[in-house]
């Protein structure tokens, strides 16, 4: 049936399959495939490599973590999408290496439960655009010198849960668009660690996945009044969904009004319960909206019952955009 549409094939998703062995010469060619989905598949490493060099287009690729291939070696010069789920059963993969991608624009993680053995290491991708949602307990992700690894920590003095920045020597200056989760947001150094990594960023969008918080401790208090002359903040919007209200939220998002100053959107996701101009205008004061530093920031309180969530935020990011080639939203 393949190969009855080979010669015009666009767009092609496969779920459940077993795909046989073959190698380059037996491989089908797809000379206008430019959407590749492989969901819960079976097929070996060789012949994945013969699937993809078959699709001289090729633009995104999605991938399951159990395609059962344990490593996958990404060199294109059309990829301008990758997105990697977790997997159910079979052999995972655990080694994914974008070693050469010139075009590369999008790197997508969606959903949780990768394995905490999962690595992603980024070689050579100028091009990184959006990076996200990276999850809070894995995978490790690595980036040049740069390694980012959750949860465990191994040579930093800051412990918590959420992306964590181990080691840290490349700077990724292509990536304007960050979407990460984190189970208790805090104010914490380590956080900005990660940010730091991303000096040219514009938008940031943080899910808050736990509603308690821990104390504040006087040393992280002090730390963030230090980071006003190492920071550039280059930051145009920010969206945190699963906003509290609590000490440790309000301290996190007033850092960033109060010193963001080409900030021009903050929208604040709450519970449907705190949806009232009360507890909105008390918010309002304890973030000190009126001494923020970008004069033209706008900021908004909403319910994901009454707008959009920043999920659909988020997958709006990645849909198409004029010549950008996204995922299929259908994947995230």
């Amino acid at each position: 049936m393949i190969r009855r549409f080979s010669s015009t094939l666009r767009s092609a998703s496969f779920g459940g399959c077993n795909f046989p062995d073959v190698n380059s010469d037996g491989a089908l060619h797809l000379p206008f495939l430019k959407q590749l989905s492989l969901l819960n598949d079976r097929i070996s490493e060789e012949s994945l490599y013969a699937f993809l060099d078959s699709c001289p287009v090729l633009q995104s690729l999605m991938l399951s973590q159990d395609i059962g291939c344990s490593h996958i070696r990404i060199v294109s010069g059309t990829l301008r999408s990758i997105g990697m789920r977790p997997g159910s059963e079979g052999t995972t993969l655990q080694h994914l290496i974008i070693e050469d991608a010139a075009c590369l624009e999008r790197l997508l993680l969606c959903g949780f439960g990768f394995g905490k053995e999962t690595v992603i290491s980024v070689i050579a991708a100028p091009k990184l655009y959006i990076l996200g949602k990276i999850p809070f307990y894995e995978p490790r992700l690595e980036f040049g010198n740069t390694i980012f690894q959750a949860l465990t920590v191994l040579f930093t003095s800051v412990f918590m849960r959420g992306s964590n920045v181990v080691c840290s020597r490349t700077v990724l200056r292509s990536v304007k668009i960050l979407s990460l989760t984190h189970d208790n947001l805090t104010f914490d150094v380590a956080v900005f660690d990660f940010i730091k990594c991303f000096p040219c960023l514009e938008n940031l969008y943080i899910k808050i996945c736990q509603v308690y918080f821990k104390p504040i401790r006087s040393e992280e208090s002090n730390a963030w009044s230090n980071l006003i002359s190492i920071l550039n903040i280059t930051l145009k919007k920010i969206v945190l969904t699963g906003y509290q209200g609590n000490k440790a939220h309000v301290n996190f998002a007033k850092f960033f009004v109060l010193n963001a100053r080409l900030l021009e959107s903050m929208v604040l996701e709450i519970d449907v319960l705190n949806n009232n101009s009360e507890w909105i205008e008390r918010q309002k004061r304890l973030l000190e909206i009126t001494s923020r530093a970008s004069r033209d920031a706008r900021f908004d309180f909403v319910s994901h019952l009454i707008r959009p969530t920043s999920s659909d935020i988020w997958k709006n990011q990645c849909r198409s955009n004029g010549s950008q080639v996204a995922i299929s939203t259908a994947d995230i």
